[in-house]
């Protein structure tokens, strides 16, 4: 048996009902879901669609982040994912490096992956495939930064860089035993496949849903967003999202107040959005 209240709403696949004898009434209990449907909503319809299809809008997830990025925090370089070779292989960066005055600040994995209903509800939510899939994030991190130290990757690492698994949701967030869990599991998992990650390499990591990430960047500069990303793991800031922190630490000072920097190109993805807004 399942709580009800555990159980995924309807009105997340439908939020509009249609009332009459004949259905020509239509109501919306949560009108909100039904922006929520038409856009992130649409991940639902297209991620049993096949690797071609999962790649992709990995790639795009990737190509909105490293824009936003860049374009709301030009102080910093920003460099996509490339192949380096540790012999006999070849291997991928991260995702997006962030980096200042020549070394990495910060290095981001992206998982565009949603949470399902056993990674909400379940009673053993780690078994997902999901945290399974940030777990190995996290290890790709270590390994990053450990093959960069050992001068495989070509690149210098700050000695105060910190590793960000960017993802779609909030898995982590206020979720203290699984974030450890997932922790101990990338420390094994570590240990198991490359020996050679010292404790140093395995620097602090913050786990950070892209929605938590637009909002500290609207108010965000580049020393106050490094600053948040490593306050994240503070005993003071433990379990917060990241725009909170951020929000706290800048509270009474000047700081940017930016608008969505993409609302000119919402019409591309959502045709119906110019005549909306009209």
């Amino acid at each position: 048996m399942i709580h009800t209240a555990d159980k995924p709403s309807i009105l997340r696949q439908a939020p509009c009902l249609r009332f009459g004898e004949e259905g020509e009434r239509i109501r919306a209990p949560v009108p909100e879901l039904i922006l929520e449907r038409v856009t992130s909503g649409v991940f639902y319809d297209v991620v049993d669609g096949g690797g071609p299809i999962r790649d992709d809008y990995g790639r795009r997830f990737e190509d909105y982040c490293v824009r936003y990025l860049a374009e709301t925090l030009p102080g910093f370089e920003w460099e996509r994912e490339f192949k380096y070779r540790k012999k006999p292989n070849k291997l991928d960066t991260p995702d997006i490096l962030c980096k200042l005055s020549d070394q990495i600040s910060a290095a981001f994995e992206c998982k565009a992956t949603r949470m399902s209903q056993q990674a909400m509800f379940g009673m053993n939510p780690i078994e997902d495939r999901g945290y399974q899939d940030i777990t190995k994030a996290v290890f790709q991190l270590w390994r990053f930064f450990s093959h960069c130290r050992r001068g495989y990757v070509g690149r210098a690492v700050s000695d105060e860089a910190i590793g960000v698994v960017l993802t779609l949701d909030n898995w982590l967030v206020m979720a203290e035993t699984l974030r450890k869990q997932v922790l101990a599991d990338a420390e094994k998992m570590a240990l198991e496949k490359d020996a050679d990650i010292s404790e140093a390499d395995r620097k602090p990591i913050v786990f950070v849903a892209v929605p938590e990430l637009e909002r500290a960047l609207s108010t965000s500069t580049e020393a106050t967003l490094l600053q948040a990303l490593k306050s994240s793991n503070s005993e003071k800031y433990r379990g917060w999202r990241l725009d909170g922190v951020h929000k706290d630490l800048v509270a009474g000072t000047a700081h940017p107040n930016r608008n969505y920097p993409f609302a000119d190109e919402l019409g591309k993805l959502l045709p119906w959005w110019d005549e909306l807004s009209e």
